[in-house]
């Protein structure tokens, strides 16, 4: 393990470019004064895996310089399961990462976050821990958020020179090591033509391949199935026909997260996916034996975990 202590000033330079952590949140949020201590940052040749053991079962540890993506119909789940994977790699495991989010304001996602973790509100995390009356558990969460290197831009509007400019700040100052991008069809949302926006779509993909070649860094890009009527049945397998080319031309590997509408729940033969997921790997760069994952999906606290030991 290497230590690495991050200034204050570079937080500042962070921020002046748009870009919030969770250490400037936390202590603003919490009325925290202590200086940041030096953290303990896994060793670069360290594997980052996602702690879903059936994905990693199957895929192995997320491989530097590829472009992954995550495609899931809307309302299913996609900002839960990004969280989920953050949470994971940065808040448990430690590893630097930054997320990028024209959907929703990094308040919201480090709320969602800690909402998550303590099933309770946010407003009563906040209080509680105002009052000192926050448990053991919420304590070690807050300083463990807080210790962390997690990194949010919630800018609706980027160019793809503009993420590539940000994600190689964020490598230089804080060797971020995986990034994120939350519903990448957002960032040409501002584009009417549909050729034209479709193009955009097709030069962001092909930049964030190039980026995740170029840092040496895995990207994970998050993307909403249009069209999707036939993930209502809970017997659908997508596939990579289900996927757009922009996509599908430049990924290296490709996920679906599927969860049926919850109509389906009340029918006999559907009642095992009542609070659960399925993740279909449609693509990978390299070959696996099991392409299909069953998640446990908690509905209280809107997370993603893996299923319950048999």
């Amino acid at each position: 393990m290497v230590k690495t202590e991050l200034t204050d000033n570079e937080y500042e330079k962070l921020a002046s470019q748009g870009i919030i952590s969770l250490y400037q949140f936390i202590n603003q949020t919490f009325n925290i004064t202590d200086a940041k201590t030096a953290h303990n940052e896994p060793e670069n040749n360290e594997e980052i895996l996602t702690q879903f053991s059936g994905i990693d079962d199957a895929m192995g540890a997320l491989i530097p310089g590829n472009l992954y993506c995550v495609a899931v119909k809307p309302g299913k789940g996609k900002t839960a399961f990004l969280l989920s994977l953050a949470k994971n790699i940065a808040i448990k495991d430690s590893h630097p990462i930054a997320i990028f989010s024209p959907e929703r304001s990094s308040s919201k996602l480090i709320q969602r976050i800690i909402e998550s973790e303590t099933a309770s509100s946010f407003s009563k995390v906040v209080s509680d821990y105002a009052e000192q009356l926050s448990d053991e558990k919420t304590n070690e969460l807050i300083n463990r958020m807080r210790e962390s290197s997690f990194f949010i831009d919630d800018s609706s509007i980027l160019s793809p020179e503009e993420i590539e400019e940000k994600t190689l700040l964020l490598k230089e100052n804080f060797n971020v090591k995986v990034i994120f991008i939350d519903n990448i069809e957002l960032y040409a949302q501002h584009i009417q033509n549909l050729e034209k926006n479709s193009e955009e779509h097709d030069k962001l993909m092909g930049k964030l391949k190039q980026i995740a070649t170029k840092l040496n860094i895995p990207i994970v890009a998050f993307s909403q199935i249009s069209n999707s009527k036939f993930l209502n049945d809970p017997s659908a397998e997508p596939g990579l026909e289900n996927i757009p080319p922009f996509i599908t031309e430049h990924c290296d590997s490709i996920m679906v997260l599927h969860r049926p509408s919850v109509i389906q729940f009340n029918k006999p033969k559907h009642e095992e996916w009542e609070g659960h997921a399925k993740v279909f790997i449609v693509r990978h760069s390299k070959k696996v034996e099991k392409t299909s994952i069953r998640l446990k999906y908690i509905e209280k606290t809107d997370s993603f975990t893996n299923e319950d030991p048999q």
